[in-house]
């Protein structure tokens, strides 16, 4: 279905952004103004103009609240613009006519218009305005007329390429932060026994695998694994989030449609009943909606989402971490800075002392483990998977990585087991109501390298946005069958140890899947 939106204003259009935190557009006429609109059109909210009357491409900045980029194809700049205060915040100098423009981490891709007769081009500039690469448009029809840029979900860019052209998709070489498997699990408590469980989900063939309790098949490829305990019996429940239906599929408990292709499901308890509560992440706006229960606005661009239960909260609560400042926002609780070294992974469950969840990273280039409030450990190593939980029953969530090319399991000075292979994702986590944690004394056997996790905080708006309804997330497909589980042979556990390298090959079999 496609839906027009009309406007009063009589100039036309040049460009378009979305403004998630207002749930706006921000609009380029064909004269000199910026013009704020609602999604239903008519009139504008707002409008400004920019400087010398010259202006262009439009960028909305979901990683900054409030900050509108928009070029100045005249002068060649692009400004930044604080649309509360109605402020410039400053330009870059970029040497050319910058038309269209869009934002891929701390870099600019922008069109170029040129004189009839010559070819656009398309530039990516740095933070300062230095040219960092640049290729020329197909010499085609008005080409020299290139005009708006936006990048899609999957880091490709996406040109208006001129009159008589066409909307070109180009691949870019961005590679938008991707989703750590961990984020998705709410929980692991597989038997109710009070420890999480080694478990993986293997999407080729719709696979869960519990060490030493289970196997069954549940769900296809492509499907994204969402256990949590759904139903408050103190048992973690499999379940799995097809993204191009919108189904939320929990095995022997319900199923719902919430969500649509591309949200990055956030399964929790966030309203503190002893349920999981179904729950979307939508990155093109920094939308969080939980089902029966809330929809905010939190975030966006290259942010990683953190919820947690923070301050040993039974809340879950929603938060994000910004691998560029290592900024975490937790919302209604707290900021605070805490990594930002690259490649760091946000793993706020781990160690949970009394004080409950808190900022923590795992640096895969160290093996390193730490926690904001002290907490540090060596662990681990590069292309490993952090897999924290409470594999003794103590109330804290111990370091733990899932080497998958080995598929070997390790948890810090708990256990060490073989279970799995490459491309399993691990399915674990904390436990489903775990207990105030107990400290319990462990000796000291971690080295000592030089890095630390400690970056100096650097100036970041708050991330918080207006909460602001928009239309329901929840098509009403017809449901697909419920997958049947097969039971069969679990993988042989080995013996404990510390995570040294072994190659040692895969102990789970692989079985043809029952249809789902």
């Amino acid at each position: 279905m496609v839906q027009t939106i009309s406007t009063n204003i009589a100039a036309g259009l040049q460009d378009i952004a979305y403004d998630g935190e207002r749930n706006t557009f921000w609009v380029k006429g064909c004269g000199s103004y910026f013009y704020q609109l609602p999604l239903t059109g008519g009139s504008p909210i707002s409008s400004f103009a920019p400087p010398d009357r010259y202006g262009y491409g439009i960028y909305w900045d979901p990683e900054e609240p409030d900050m509108l980029w928009f070029t100045d194809h005249v002068h060649y700049k692009i400004y930044k613009r604080n649309v509360v205060t109605g402020q410039n915040i400053g330009s870059i100098f970029v040497g050319s006519p910058v038309t269209g423009i869009a934002k891929a981490g701390d870099h600019f891709w922008c069109g170029v218009g040129q004189e009839p007769g010559h070819y656009g081009w398309i530039i990516e500039v740095d933070m300062s305005g230095h040219q960092t690469n640049s290729f020329m448009l197909p010499a085609v029809g008005y080409c020299n007329d290139v005009g708006g840029c936006t990048l899609d979900d999957e880091g490709y860019l996406w040109v208006e390429g001129g009159k008589q052209t066409a909307i070109y998709k180009i691949n870019i070489g961005y590679d938008p932060p991707s989703l750590i498997e961990a984020d998705i699990i709410d929980s692991s408590d597989y038997n109710g026994d009070g420890k999480s469980d080694v478990a993986i989900f293997r999407e080729t063939t719709g696979l869960w695998a519990v060490r030493g309790i289970t196997r069954f098949y549940f769900g296809t490829e492509d499907d994204i694994p969402v256990s949590g305990d759904y139903d408050n019996d103190g048992t973690t429940d499999a379940g799995i989030f097809r993204g191009s239906m919108g189904l939320w599929a929990i095995r022997g408990v319900t199923r719902a449609y919430f969500g649509a292709d591309g949200d990055i499901p956030v399964p929790g308890d966030y309203d503190a009943d002893g349920k999981c509560d179904a729950g979307i992440y939508r990155e093109s706006n920094g939308c969080w909606a939980i089902r029966n229960f809330t929809r905010t606005y939190f975030g966006g661009g290259d942010d990683q989402v953190v919820p947690g239960y923070y301050l040993h909260s039974r809340q879950k609560y929603i938060g994000i971490y910004r691998p560029s400042t290592g900024l975490w926002a937790i919302k209604g609780l707290t900021r605070a800075y805490f990594g930002g070294v690259e490649n760091d992974v946000p793993v706020p469950g781990v160690a949970g002392g009394v004080g409950g969840w808190e900022p923590a990273i795992f640096r895969p280039s160290t093996g390193l483990w730490a926690v904001k409030s002290g907490f540090r450990a060596y662990f681990g190593a590069e292309g490993d998977k952090p897999a924290p939980g409470d594999y003794d029953g103590y109330g804290g969530n111990e370091p733990a990585i899932f080497r998958e090319v080995y598929g070997l399991w390790a948890a810090r000075q708990v256990t060490r087991c073989y279970f799995g292979r490459s491309g399993d994702v691990p399915v674990t986590g904390r436990v489903c109501n775990p207990l105030t944690p107990t400290p319990v004394p462990t000796p000291s056997v971690t080295p000592t390298p030089s890095v630390t996790p400690t970056p100096t905080p650097s100036p970041s708006p708050t991330p918080s946005l207006t909460p602001t309804p928009t239309p329901g997330v929840t098509p009403t497909p017809t449901p697909s069958a419920t997958p049947t589980p097969t039971p069969s042979a679990t993988p042989t556990p080995m013996s404990s140890a510390t995570p040294t390298l072994t190659p040692t090959p895969s102990v789970v079999p692989t079985l043809p899947p029952e249809a789902p």
